[in-house]
């Protein structure tokens, strides 16, 4: 190995279009991963809160930010979940993984089991949701597997990374679980294939295991008979604190530290990790609005240069007739037809060091979103509407077609702040008149926390 391997671990964002708290979490995780200095980031699943095309349209938007490889598995909350069976479970819990949404997943992010290599540890990552489903797709990933790290094995000394969204234990690998139980069908990856793939890590001498699912760091080192030594570690959540987990199912977890990413290094002598906890409360600074304008150009083409400067530069002046000016106001309608690129500009002047701003932005077209300059989200268009997705059990999440971003890391902290904007394609029909874009106030909540609040009703 020339150098150590240095890498984030990051997991259960659990992104929704109008979540502003997870939102902040999520973007400020990233922002400490981007200046540090990775090699490259894993999330452990749970990407989205609900598989639907508004939830990953809004997870893609977050991470666009980020210039350090990122590498998915998918979660429960991304697939559903193995079948219960005669289980008594809740509802949410007997919501099934199937082909439909396996090929939706690898629709949106890639792979669901995919492997990647960084100077000589081998580095493979599973999709835990379909180990016990009988669906197709967990045959064809076991065969894979299997052929993975036998292949892998073979250029020893080649060290092995697996990393997985469900935990394959939680107190011992040797400990038996019952599978007929909740807590070992829910929590952890259940038997039988918890006990295939415990095997295939012992065979294959892996270093270590990474995971998610619970919300709450958890770390276990287990030394086999054959004298090598594997890590076990959880990592917590980038998006919302849960104490279900540790309610329900008694589990030796700190919901304390929920909030939370993983550092980890890879070397020769081995593997080291050490967790990030969030601690600090949301800015409460204050913006003061400025001047807004508007403009339409045909698509592919933008405004023209202003004494040298680009229409996103700081400098810029917009000038009639290209451009029309806008009251400052708190919501601004985007304007523009179909066939056009709709740009926006306006100005904030930040009042201090801590200013907290969010965008609230309503559009279904190619958009993105600049900064003092600089490119901080581009979002996809929007193929499909939002839809209310119903269960047998009650509503398990009503898609907003709200897009929450947080821009608090690329902020100028006193001065002025320019934010522009631009969006692409074709609106939906009768939706014209909706689309807009808002900053907002992200206020800091008194009285219960949002770990009390979330965490006893969150599904992990």
């Amino acid at each position: 190995m020339s150098a150590p391997i240095r890498f984030a671990q990051i997991s259960d964002t659990h992104t929704r279009p109008d979540a502003i708290e997870r939102s902040q979490v999520f973007v400020d995780h990233l922002a400490e991963i981007q200046a540090g200095g990775y090699d490259f980031v894993i999330h452990t699943g749970d990407l989205m809160d609900e598989p639907s095309a508004w939830n990953a349209r809004a997870f893609k938007a977050v991470i666009s930010q980020l210039q350090v490889p990122i590498y998915f598995v998918p979660g429960n909350h991304d697939v559903y979940n193995p079948p219960m069976g005669e289980i008594e479970a809740p509802w949410w819990a007997r919501l099934e993984v199937d082909s439909g949404t396996e090929a939706q997943y690898r629709g949106w992010f890639g792979p669901a089991w995919h492997t990647f290599s960084c100077r000589g540890v081998h580095f493979v990552g599973i999709d835990s949701l379909i180990i016990n489903s009988g669906l197709p797709e967990e045959a064809e990933q076991w065969a894979w597997l299997e052929h993975t790290l036998a292949e892998t094995a073979l250029r020893q000394p080649e060290q092995i990374v697996l990393f997985t969204h469900r935990p394959l234990f939680i107190r011992e690998p040797v400990e038996e679980l019952d599978a007929t139980d909740f807590v070992n069908q829910y929590v952890v990856i259940a038997p039988p294939g918890r006990d295939r793939l415990l095997g295939l890590v012992r065979q294959h001498r892996v270093t270590a295991v990474l995971s998610g699912h619970i919300h709450a760091p958890w770390q276990r080192s287990h030394t086999w008979p054959e004298g090598f030594t594997t890590q076990f570690v959880c990592t917590g959540s980038s998006g919302k604190p849960s104490t279900l987990a540790i309610d329900q199912f008694d589990l030796p977890l700190n919901p304390a530290e929920g909030l939370g990413y993983h550092e980890h290094w890879v070397t020769e002598d081995g593997f080291a990790s050490r967790y990030h906890r969030r601690t600090h409360a949301p800015g409460t600074g204050r913006w003061t609005l400025g001047q807004a304008w508007t403009t339409c150009c045909p698509n592919g083409q933008t405004p023209p240069l202003q004494d040298g400067l680009g229409w996103l530069d700081a400098g810029y002046r917009p000038a009639a007739p290209e451009w029309q000016e806008a009251v400052p106001v708190s919501k601004l309608a985007l304007g523009g037809r179909n066939g056009e690129t709709c740009c926006m500009r306006q100005t904030f002047e930040a009042e201090e060091d801590i200013a907290a701003l969010y965008l609230e932005l309503l559009t279904e077209r190619e958009v993105e979103i600049h900064l003092n300059g600089e490119l901080v989200y581009k979002l996809d268009a929007l193929d499909e509407q939002p839809q209310a997705w119903r269960s047998a059990g009650g509503t398990y999440c009503i898609d907003s077609p709200l897009l929450h971003l947080g821009l608090n890391q690329r902020l100028v902290r006193k001065g002025q702040n320019v934010l522009a904007l631009q969006a692409r394609g074709e609106m939906a029909a009768g939706r014209e008149s909706d689309e807009y874009i808002a900053p907002q106030w992200l206020e800091h909540r008194q009285g219960p926390s949002l770990a009390t609040e979330e965490g006893k009703a969150g599904q992990l």
